[in-house]
């Protein structure tokens, strides 16, 4: 992450579950408290509309290469800085688990189930209950033709469309 944002287990997971347009890589002094020392290199990166959790960690373990690589220069010239983290500004990304994926169609919007479906993809993944089984959703997307009540599901052309608490979802993708 680009501390002090998202200090924790999870912030690749977290900037997208928030919908941020852009997340990076820092290099930090290390201390004892979590994620807190001094930044001493950090990179921005832009995210896209549609990027998952996987994708986005791939882009990001090859721009922290690329951004170590630069701080390696940087302390073979002796040009090392150390930049303060602002303590007010520290949000956390704790641990996810299984049932942080856990989709409440009726009572969130389509732009909250639409990161967490991106977000937690591979891992923890997403799902909801339907006919008292569980479901595995993998990828979703807004469906404007018809309007679904909140938490309804309805067949429609061979689609399987689901009602948010403000718009209509199609599952494109499910288990």
């Amino acid at each position: 992450s680009l501390l002090p944002k998202y200090r924790g287990a999870a912030p690749i997971q977290y900037a997208l579950l928030n919908g941020d347009k852009q997340t990076g890589v820092s290099i930090q002094k290390m201390v004892k408290k979590m994620d807190a020392g001094d930044i001493v290199d950090d990179c921005n990166v832009t995210l896209s509309s549609n990027e998952t959790g996987g994708q986005l960690y791939t882009r990001l373990k090859y721009q922290a290469a690329l951004t170590l690589n630069d701080f390696i220069y940087d302390i073979v010239d002796d040009k090392v800085t150390y930049q303060e983290q602002d303590e007010q500004s520290a949000s956390f990304a704790p641990t996810l688990k299984k049932e942080d994926g856990h989709l409440h169609f009726s009572t969130e919007n389509f732009s909250t189930i639409f990161n967490k479906v991106r977000a937690l993809k591979p891992w923890p993944g997403t799902f909801c209950i339907f006919n008292g089984k569980r479901l595995k959703v993998i990828e979703i997307e807004e469906y404007s033709s018809i309007k679904v009540d909140p938490g309804v599901v309805k067949l429609h052309d061979k689609k399987i469309l689901v009602g948010c608490k403000d718009k209509t979802c199609r599952l494109t993708y499910i288990q």
